[in-house]
């Protein structure tokens, strides 16, 4: 499939045109799954694999047939093959908890997985009489042997939501543990780093030395108190676990949580 232009030009060496084939054939037990030697990305959406909408604002949930789900709007990238251009999308992977929320808009979901996924591959997608198939490769360099191991053992996600009186897809993607993407949730706090630039050279440089520090929570105003080392160990982008005293081992090294971070807590006034 060759198209003349789109909106955006996947930024990837030139892929296997093969790797953006449909399957063959499925099975009832089929989903998008990845292969962690190849990187192929290949299988049908089951309903289960996209989200679970509230109905009517309660707490029962409703599942979308993927049959029903309209995938041209998503395809929105042209990505490059040995033998032309595809349209496709990107892959994401999101820290578990992070996804979308279902009662977000399609303008939101839309703007949400660009900002927070991290992208690590190229998909297409499309229907036919066996179902709503996808198909694509993982192109990021950067991705660990552990990384690729967890991102085979799940299955591909899909993100569709309610616009112009049908369901469109948003977005795939794969979920990870926090602990696998580091970058990803650094990205969303404010590291020691970053406070001492804006402390000392950036945009609060010139303010008084006895300017107070407030926490804010809930929208209340609460004065800093104190700040103490501790290691903090990520679940979502947002939530962790905090690890304030490591207990010492014999040799007097502290054991360290695997996959925590290093990490400052502000105190706020009790």
């Amino acid at each position: 499939m060759t198209v003349a232009s789109h909106r955006f030009t996947a930024n990837a060496n030139v892929l296997d045109s093969a790797a953006f084939l449909p399957p063959s054939c499925r099975s009832h037990e089929d989903s998008v799954r990845i292969d962690a030697t190849t990187g192929r990305v290949l299988g049908y959406l089951r309903p289960g694999d996209g989200p679970v909408f509230d109905r009517f604002g309660g707490s029962a949930g409703t599942t979308v047939d993927p049959l029903c789900v309209n995938v041209t709007p998503g395809l929105d990238t042209l990505i490059t093959t040995d033998e032309g251009e595809v349209l496709g999308m990107p892959l994401y992977a999101v820290v578990s908890g992070s996804a979308a929320d279902p009662a977000q808009s399609h303008t939101a979901a839309t703007m949400h997985y660009p900002m927070l996924g991290q992208h690590i591959g190229y998909v297409t997608a499309g229907k036919n009489r066996e179902g709503l198939w996808v198909a694509g490769v993982l192109t990021d360099p950067t991705l660990t042997d552990e990384q690729r191991a967890a991102i085979a053992a799940t299955t591909v996600r899909a993100d569709f939501r309610r616009n112009d009186g049908e369901y469109q897809l948003v977005a795939l993607y794969v979920v990870l543990d926090a602990v696998l993407l580091p970058g990803l949730v650094r990205r969303h706090v404010l590291t020691k780093g970053d406070l001492l630039r804006m402390l000392t050279t950036g945009r609060y440089a010139d303010d008084p030395d006895d300017t107070m520090i407030l926490l804010v929570n809930r929208g209340e105003p609460v004065p800093v108190s104190s700040v103490e080392r501790a290691r903090y160990l990520p679940t979502s982008t947002s939530t962790g676990e905090l690890h304030r005293s490591v207990p010492a081992q014999r040799d007097h090294s502290e054991t360290i949580p695997p996959g925590s971070m290093g990490a400052l807590v502000i105190e706020p006034v009790s």
